[in-house]
């Protein structure tokens, strides 16, 4: 979807969560936060990898969050994760953060729920 997107000459940036949270909380320490969600807000898409997969701290889901909801109603985001929605808001580190924004974009949004195993996993079902 990302490269038919920028085939179409779309600004798309892709980022898997550890890296966009690091970067976040490099950009608030540093006092470049705001920039970088204005940067995040203009994008036609966002693309999250891996939502959900690492360990992340409260403030650094806040701000995670923070970004996600400074782009509602500004462009696409498209989220990956190895989980099910439905199993997201209790992977997030305080439970009363998520509430407004999952529900926000959750609940206006189109899912691709695929099934099925990755390939690495079958492989080695498989004992290959």
């Amino acid at each position: 979807m990302g490269n038919q997107a920028c085939r179409r000459g779309l600004t798309v940036q892709f980022h898997r969560i550890r890296e966009l949270y690091d970067q976040i909380t490099d950009a608030q320490h540093d006092g470049t936060l705001r920039k970088l969600k204005l940067g995040l807000t203009k994008l036609n898409l966002l693309i999250l990898d891996d939502f959900c997969i690492c360990d992340m701290t409260t403030i650094a889901a806040q701000l995670l969050l923070d970004v996600i909801d400074s782009r509602q109603n500004c462009g696409s985001l498209l989220i990956a994760s190895q989980y099910l929605v439905d199993k997201w808001h209790g992977l997030l580190p305080d439970q009363t953060i998520p509430d407004a924004t999952l529900h926000r974009f959750v609940h206006t949004s189109h899912r691709l729920e695929l099934e099925g195993r990755v390939d690495a996993q079958a492989s080695r079902e498989a004992g290959a």
